[in-house]
């Protein structure tokens, strides 16, 4: 057991980004949106290939599924898309901190992140565009990033009994329902503990030797590590959920590492052969959905395995010395033999007639469940089924908590504020990382941003000119000439007639600007000859689509008759500045505040 913090010194600092540096991150937004699964994966392959002691940091069933790079993809979206202003971020920083912390994350180690993530980028975007005064605005912005999670993490750090893995040993194995057991964990120091709170998780871990990798797992509630009672001196306490189908012993007894990539591998390899006595490895509680420390009610709402966190709070609510605060306690189950609690709470409600009420829902009772006694109510959850008196919609202050499968917590949420509940007092545990920030990192109208870059050329010459200057394009040479499109998308909200008219005005504005800046050093012009909004209907959702054309001349070309890298920096410029216009046309409707944020944002002049 560890309490030493890695220092930071030696690391690039953070400096504060020009605006420049700022605008060119903005402008790889819609990169981002394209590749960034493609950057991250490869930047994972390449990291964990250079350091594999680094494939213990890293969740081993999150890496085959793809997960871990879809997530660190989302989160550096997110930074790009909210570079000047980090405040929407700010919730995804806190839960990766605790995260990193979970398992041990330490300042060195960003600099190899660092290092891969850069080479990936640039092998992907390509070294001719991914270099210069682009690569050192995104070090810079990666190095400042970095030091936001270095900080905080130090402060959780600091706060920490123990850093790193302790040694625990199994007291207890105790079945709980015919899908769910609980492990009491004791420090194999029998040193006390100290308090977490209570909906906090926590990581274990345990060496597989055909993997020849430590399996740790940091969880939330559905996978099954939530602490799941309240804090105790002498023990942790896990409710872990066993998912049929995954196999981790062979039929000889040994561990069977084939399906070691599914997320409940772990899990189940707890229920097969982690017994009494065992040795198991824990790191301290972290995590930031927990119970608040105020006296306003408490309703506890959860599905399946969710309820892990919350009988958490359920447990120290009514052991509290403090404020006698009233708890509602809403559970969908499916049945009683996978009922897990079941007892437990009917105790608690029994004991306290007066602050608990209940309502647990059956989806698929059996044939020896009593309507009454086992459950209240059949079939799914649904909040209109639920007595006001439990879901207290009427109480100005009550703290919601909702745990469960990403689709029921989404119901749950939307159900709650229908009722009138405000989204504050709505504590929702996200089980990934990914989730969340794509939850805050796009916009409520741009849900999709995509750079698409197509190529028309055709042979001319000077004495047989085009018949339509507006599809083709020539030299006096005779050459071929290319001509690129590039066009920038928009899921979201129905444009109006107005707004489509905002957007065409203000992105003719934003490509000729940029196309005279980017001209400038040749002796061509970057000629926009076509631009228009189209709209169409898509899986229920409106789909605004920004194209622009161009005529590129030969000066724009490098010797491999590609466009060099400025022609591709205007590209993505455009179509980055476009989206953000299209952002403040479908927010605002009225054309003198797009004007002012056009004016202030990109520098070009006001309109009206």
């Amino acid at each position: 057991m560890s309490k030493i913090i890695e220092s930071s010194e030696g690391l690039p600092r953070p400096t504060p980004l020009t605006p420049d540096q700022r605008k060119l991150i903005s402008a790889t937004v819609p990169i981002l949106a394209e590749h960034g699964v493609t950057i991250t994966k490869l930047f994972y392959k390449q990291m964990l290939d250079a350091n594999p002691d680094l494939r213990n940091v890293f969740s081993h069933s999150k890496q085959q599924r793809g997960h871990q790079a879809e997530a660190l993809a989302r989160a550096v979206y997110a930074y790009a898309t909210n570079i000047e202003d980090l405040t929407p971020i700010l919730p995804v920083v806190e839960r990766i901190a605790h995260k990193h912390t979970s398992v041990h994350i330490v300042p060195s180690q960003y600099a190899i992140v660092g290092k891969h993530l850069l080479e990936a980028i640039t092998q992907v975007v390509g070294a001719d565009v991914f270099r210069g005064d682009l690569y050192n605005a995104w070090a810079a912005a990666y190095w400042n990033l970095a030091h936001i999670f270095i900080d905080r993490e130090r402060q959780l750090y600091e706060a920490a009994q123990w850093i790193g893995w302790r040694d625990f040993v199994v007291a207890r194995k105790v079945k709980e329902s015919d899908e769910i057991t609980s492990f009491y964990l004791r420090p194999k120091d029998g040193k006390p503990l100290d308090p977490y709170r209570p909906g906090q998780y926590i990581s274990v871990q345990k060496f597989v030797p055909e993997l020849g990798i430590y399996q740790s797992r940091t969880v939330c509630c559905l996978s099954m590590y939530s602490l799941s009672d309240a804090p105790n001196p002498e023990y942790f306490r896990i409710s872990v959920k066993r998912e049929p189908g995954v196999r981790t012993v062979t039929p000889n007894g040994s561990t069977d590492a084939a399906q070691a990539a599914h997320p409940a591998w772990m899990s189940n390899l707890l229920h097969a052969t982690v017994n009494e006595g065992d040795p198991i490895e824990v790191a301290f509680p972290f995590g930031e959905f927990f119970l608040d420390d105020s006296s306003a009610p408490v309703v506890l709402i959860s599905a399946g395995v969710g309820l892990t966190p919350l009988i958490a709070m359920l447990n120290t609510l009514v052991k509290a010395d403090g404020p006698k605060r009233e708890i509602s306690w809403v559970q969908a189950v499916r049945n009683e033999r996978v009922h897990a609690f079941k007892d437990h709470v009917a105790r608690i409600r029994a004991a306290h007639p007066d602050r608990v009420k209940a309502t647990t829902f059956y989806s698929k009772p059996g044939e020896g469940a009593q309507l009454g006694r086992d459950y209240d109510v059949k079939g799914r959850l649904g909040l209109e089924k639920v007595p006001r008196d439990v879901l207290r919609p009427d109480a100005p202050d009550a703290q919601y908590y909702v745990c469960g499968p990403e689709e029921f917590m989404a119901d749950m949420t939307r159900g709650l504020k229908e009722r009138g509940v405000d989204g504050s007092r709505i504590h929702a545990e996200v089980f990934e990382t990914a989730r969340l920030v794509c939850n805050i990192a796009i916009p409520h109208f741009i849900q999709s941003i995509v750079l698409r870059t197509s190529w028309k050329t055709t042979m001319t010459t000077a004495a047989s000119p085009p018949s339509d200057s507006s599809s083709r394009s020539t030299n006096s040479t005779g050459r071929e000439q290319p001509r690129p499109a590039f066009s920038t998308r928009f899921v979201g909200n129905e444009l109006s007639e107005e707004q489509r008219a905002a957007i065409l005005k203000f992105a003719s504005i934003i490509i000729r600007r940029d196309a005279d800046k980017f001209a400038q050093p040749t002796a061509s012009r970057l000629d926009m000859t076509e631009v228009a909004v189209f709209q169409r209907e898509a899986d229920g959702k409106t789909q605004a689509r920004v194209v622009f054309e161009i005529d590129l001349g030969p000066d724009m070309l490098n010797p491999a008759g590609n466009m060099h890298g400025g022609c591709t920096m205007f590209s993505i410029d455009v179509c980055s500045s476009i989206t953000l216009v299209a952002l403040a046309v479908a927010r605002h409707k009225k054309e003198r505040f797009v004007s002012q944020t056009l004016n202030t944002v990109f520098h070009a002049p006001a309109m009206g």
